[in-house]
């Protein structure tokens, strides 16, 4: 058993620093958690009787968890006595080198961008492969009578408008915003290396060229007047000109931006990021955000998906949905935002995947999912916040990637839009029943449907494009 004497010995041949770097570095590290002691805090230098050396918060967490009735040293497994772990007065501390911490950060940071393109890159081949094996299949089969419930003479159906198609070399079509002042559609798409839009329009069969906007992927594009906004994976925000057909303002993000939505009125815009940060902006002046909300002890912290800007009571209310939580921010008197969390009954094991709202009501349309099924929930906001569902929308299947719905109202009807994965069929459901439009060999949607101007006897069904996510 060694005594103080060995005790005190034994660090100062440990703690002496000479001109060897490796001997430094190894002479300032607790071997538990391989961090640098302090002289002093919760991590200052302690000994055991033993002699062995240690940060003293990690000692004691290592006794804490020790299974047997007796801790024992890491090293040597003498057993440790509290009463005998001396606090240690290192004879030098040398200032940590942060060098290679950066270092590795950085590695991890293009290690996880690596990872990122990679499954994308994966994705996008397995959906070509199921597709060309679908293609293989359709040439091989023999032809049989078609059993598409859309066939029967007794069943509704929708009147086609018109089909579009787009060169899909890419596969990268992910996201599409609606310009109703001039019938056009803007889709997302990639070409080489940046990551723009195409305008569709909805009345003549003019395309016109792709706009380049973003060096990563695009997550979520809105459409406002004459403004494009545009969040991407390259960590901006930008907002683009329709009638110049330039990016005006890009706004730098401190993590990917996974959606954004104009406010009810200029010149606020929002952007939730993946890492459940809201970004506020002043159109006007963004070199600085006017808030960075986040409360995530309350929302769980994942990715927000989807936002819906509204006035209640007078007061600017953003409503957001990440993976786990319906929230909104709610402007004070002072106007301060505060996090309020949104309560669904009986649905806690259910996780929302998309909210949306229409301009012409104030219902709101909460989908969400579990392993195995899916649920549609239409509710109502109450001035004091609260959702009141008017009725629910079960569906036995999961979506295999976020998607996001719609709900429209016409002749006093409410209508849900959704895609089913497994049968390829759009359904919008009604209060007075539903229409399923088939779309054959289509087994992959866009995450935003968009309805279109519709006569005022009939509801026309959104727009449907291919998406990778």
């Amino acid at each position: 058993m060694c005594d103080m004497g060995t005790t005190v010995k034994r660090k100062s041949s440990l703690i002496d620093v000479n001109d060897n770097d490796t001997s430094d570095d190894e002479s300032m590290e607790c071997s538990i958690c391989s961090e640098n002691w302090t002289a002093s805090g919760p991590h200052r230098l302690v000994a055991l009787q033993c002699g062995h050396l240690y940060g003293r918060r990690c000692i004691f967490r290592w006794i804490d968890k020790s299974k047997s009735s007796k801790a024992r040293c890491p090293h040597c497994k003498q057993t440790i006595k509290e009463n005998n772990i001396r606090a240690i007065t290192p004879i030098k501390l040398a200032v940590q080198d942060s060098a290679v911490v950066e270092q590795l950060r950085r590695q991890i940071q293009e290690s996880k961008s690596l990872l990122h393109e990679r499954k994308y890159n994966l994705e996008k081949t397995l959906l070509s492969v199921a597709m060309m094996k679908k293609e293989l299949q359709r040439y091989t089969s023999p032809a049989l009578p078609s059993s598409d419930p859309s066939d029967s003479p007794n069943r509704n159906t929708f009147h086609h408008f018109r089909s579009d198609t787009l060169p899909t070399d890419s596969l990268a079509f992910r996201r599409m915003a609606l310009d109703s002042t001039t019938s056009a559609a803007y889709v997302t798409k990639r070409m080489g290396s940046s990551h723009g839009v195409t305008r569709i329009s909805l009345e003549p069969d003019t395309h016109q060229p792709f706009i380049p906007i973003h060096a990563g992927a695009i997550n979520d594009v809105q459409c406002q007047r004459d403004w494009l906004m545009t969040c991407s994976h390259d960590k901006t925000l930008k907002l683009t000109s329709i009638k110049t057909r330039a990016v005006c303002q890009s706004i730098p993000l401190p993590s990917a931006g996974f959606c954004c939505a104009f406010d009810t009125e200029p010149p606020l815009i929002f952007c939730g990021l993946a890492n459940d940060t809201t970004m506020v902006f002043d159109q006007r002046y963004t070199n600085k955000p006017l808030f960075e909300l986040h409360d995530r002890a309350k929302t769980k912290g994942s990715p927000i998906h989807s936002m819906v800007p509204l006035i209640v009571n007078g007061r600017r209310l953003l409503l957001n949905s990440n993976m786990n939580r319906i929230y909104g921010w709610q402007w004070s008197d002072q106007g301060q935002p505060i996090c309020r969390v949104l309560q669904l009954d009986h649905l806690d094991d259910f996780r929302p995947y998309s909210l949306v709202k229409t301009d012409q009501n104030s219902t709101l349309l909460a989908s969400l999912q579990r392993h195995n099924s899916t649920k549609h929930v239409l509710v109502n906001l109450s001035d004091d916040l609260g959702l009141e569902i008017i009725q629910t929308i079960s569906q036995p299947y999961s979506p295999t990637w976020t998607h996001r719905t719609l709900q429209f109202s016409a002749n006093d009807q409410h209508f849900v839009g959704f895609a089913d994965l497994n049968h390829k069929n759009v359904t919008p459901r009604g209060t007075k029943g539903d229409q399923t439009q088939h779309v054959g060999q289509c087994s992959f949607f866009d995450h935003r449907c968009v309805s279109a101007p519709a006569p005022p006897t009939r509801p026309c069904f959104p727009l449907v494009t291919g998406s990778l996510t």
